[in-house]
């Protein structure tokens, strides 16, 4: 329950978030309309980056004064750093939902409503996501930046990487010849693979959630 309580306290301290995604989700609309030739599924790959982009919000809206506050809560470490955790899972979680409807709306707009492989897509991008998102918060927990330019190359370089990695791999499955074999490999086992990522990033955020309260235990 206590760490429900954290979670909440991150939601309040990020309410630019509410606001935020959904001007995210407005230009993926427009933009996705926009294009011809948009790649399967790249309004969920839009909304994941808009997410990574703005899930470290609770590390940013600290000041010292909150920082002490939130420390006097009647909430272990563990409460702390597992709901700064879930509320990234929450971020991102939500943010693919938003890239399903944006995806959605678009095939109803264009006549060709179809849900192949929207889930797949989902599930790879929001695995990668839930990677980057918990290297991102360990670096954050782990290192004290000061400095704003520096903060703001941890915060979106990442998400740039996921975002422009993706978009090359979707451009190249579509273009004439593709990659070859690799990619043809990959279409073929998209499904495993896509559920592989998806498990790993749930992993992989638990084992940095362990990591950072082990890390931040250490300091009380």
């Amino acid at each position: 329950m206590k760490t429900f309580k954290c979670i909440k306290l991150d939601i309040l301290k990020s309410k630019s978030i509410f606001k935020i995604l959904p001007f995210f989700l407005l230009i993926c609309l427009v933009t996705t309309l926009a294009m011809d030739n948009a790649p399967a599924c790249w309004g969920i790959l839009y909304l994941v980056f808009g997410g990574l982009i703005i899930v470290s919000n609770p590390f940013f809206a600290m000041s010292n004064i909150s920082e002490v506050f939130t420390n006097m809560l009647p909430a272990s470490v563990a409460n702390r750093v597992f709901g700064r955790y879930l509320f990234g899972v929450i971020v991102m979680v939500v943010s693919a939902l938003l890239g399903i409807a944006a995806e959605f709306f678009r095939m109803m707009v264009r006549g060709e409503i179809s849900m192949k492989g929207i889930w797949v897509f989902t599930a790879a991008f929001l695995g990668a996501a839930l990677i980057v998102m918990s290297v991102e918060f360990l670096v954050l927990y782990f290192v004290t930046i000061r400095n704003a330019q520096i903060l703001s190359i941890v915060r979106m370089v990442p998400a740039f990487v996921l975002f422009f990695g993706a978009n090359a791999l979707m451009d190249a499955g579509v273009a004439e010849g593709g990659l070859g074999g690799m990619l043809q490999w990959i279409a073929r086992n998209m499904t495993v693979l896509s559920l592989g990522i998806l498990a790993a990033g749930v992993l992989f955020t638990l084992l940095c959630a362990v990591i950072t309260w082990l890390h931040e235990k250490s300091k009380y």
